[in-house]
């Protein structure tokens, strides 16, 4: 059980494994804290990590080797625009990312119509640059 005192369920932890079936919790470290559903895209020789901080929005970092991440107050936070331009990153959930047949990454996400709402569509972002 990876969730005790010291662990939260909205932790995100870095765990290894030789084989990617038998894992050792005890291996196990909190990468961040606070955040939930993470989701790993690989563009070229780079891993990208987007996850929801709770309550602020979406954040990402990067790895080269998928071990090795930035701190957690590296992180950057992405602002996302709906198409009035109004800043609705407050308003995702469900957090997912892809990469496209050109290469570029891509984001999907449940949008609500307000902060703390129900979700009523999904969003697919692209974003500016990486």
């Amino acid at each position: 059980n990876l969730i005790g005192e010291t662990r939260q369920p909205s932790d995100l932890f870095l765990c290894t494994s030789d084989d990617g079936i038998e894992w050792d919790e005890n291996e196990c470290q909190v990468l961040y804290t606070q955040f939930h559903d993470p989701v790993v895209v690989k563009k070229d020789n780079t891993y990208y990590l987007f996850a929801k901080l709770l309550t602020e929005g979406v954040y990402y970092g990067s790895s080269t080797d998928g071990l090795t991440w930035p701190a957690q107050e590296q992180l950057v936070r992405l602002t996302f625009y709906d198409e009035e331009g109004e800043d609705t990153s407050k308003n995702l959930d469900d957090v997912s990312a892809f990469t496209a047949p050109d290469g570029e990454i891509w984001i999907a996400s449940n949008t609500a119509q307000e902060e703390g709402g129900p979700s009523k569509a999904i969003g697919i972002f692209r974003p500016k640059e990486m």
